[in-house]
This record gives structure tokens, C-alpha cells and sequence, in this order.
């Protein structure tokens, strides 16, 4: 059986599910859609949160095995008002490069087109890239081995 590990940038899932479908992720559900792919050795969410506001969610992740990085996100004045960033792609790859010789599989679970040279390295070491988000960008559709757009049945 193929070894597995998923990585989740949890606020692109998060606001791409919003925008695309006006609903959440159910993650249980997201997860039992996945094990049929092989053994999931490491599961690993990256994500933001202020103050304490996502502890519940985190907890939550927590249960269904995923080891969790969360961070304050940084503030900027923009034109359109202030916006939020977290920034965990170096993060996330540092993680994802960290663990690549455990495992076969990577599943990337972000549609953020700043990951294309991670995708592209992986490969190049042998592993398989499966992309899963919601409105994936066209540069990470084309480099990955496969891609899912997050089906609605794994939605609340």
C-alpha cells in the first residue's frame, strides 16, 4: 500500500470553499475520501488564527490525526482596506521537504499556485503530487500528477 501524507493549507481551503460554494470543509469527510488512496502516515494543517478563535477547529483537526502549525496572520493596509496573511508556503514546504523520504504520495491540499516548484521537485524525487482545493489554479492543475476540485459531498 502506497504511504501517504497530506499537507492542508487550511485558509485557502477555507476561503476558496466560501467563495466557490458559500459552505465549510468536512473534514472527516475529506479525510475518508482520501485513505482509499494508500496509508496515510503524516497528516499536517497549516493554518491561521487570531487570539484564540480557531481552538475549537484546531481541536478538531487534532482528533483526526492531523499534527497542526498555526500562526497570528500578519496585517496589511491595501487600497481595497486591511488585509490578512499568514504566509505558511515556505512552512508548508520546509514540512512537505522534511518528510518526503518517508512517503510515496503527496497530497496537497491548497489551490495556491506559489507551491508549482514544490510540485515540480517532488516529481523530479519520484513522488506523486495530488492536488485536492477548491478553484485550483491552471499552473498547479498543469504540474501536479492529478488533481481533485473538492467534490460538494465533502462539504457541510
Amino acid at each position: 500500500m502506497k504511504k501517504i501524507a497530506v499537507y492542508m493549507d487550511t485558509s485557502n481551503i477555507y476561503y476558496g470553499v466560501r467563495e466557490i460554494y458559500n459552505s465549510k470543509v468536512d473534514y472527516t469527510k475529506l479525510i475518508e475520501y482520501l485513505e482509499p488512496l494508500g496509508d496515510i502516515k503524516i497528516k499536517k494543517s497549516f493554518s491561521a488564527q487570531f487570539g484564540k478563535q480557531a481552538t475549537g477547529f484546531l481541536s478538531r483537526l487534532n482528533k483526526l490525526g492531523f499534527e497542526t502549525f498555526c500562526k497570528e496572520p500578519k496585517s496589511y493596509n491595501t487600497r481595497n482596506g486591511l488585509k490578512h496573511k499568514a504566509d505558511w508556503d515556505v512552512g508548508m514546504t520546509v514540512e512537505v521537504m522534511k518528510d518526503m523520504p518517508s512517503v510515496e504520495m503527496v497530497i496537497l491540499c491548497t489551490a495556491d499556485s506559489d507551491f508549482v516548484p514544490l510540485v515540480k521537485y517532488l516529481q523530479e524525487n519520484g513522488r506523486k503530487v495530488l492536488v485536492v482545493a477548491c478553484n485550483i489554479s491552471w499552473e498547479l492543475k498543469e504540474v501536479a500528477s492529478d488533481y481533485i476540485e473538492l467534490p460538494r459531498m465533502l462539504l457541510l
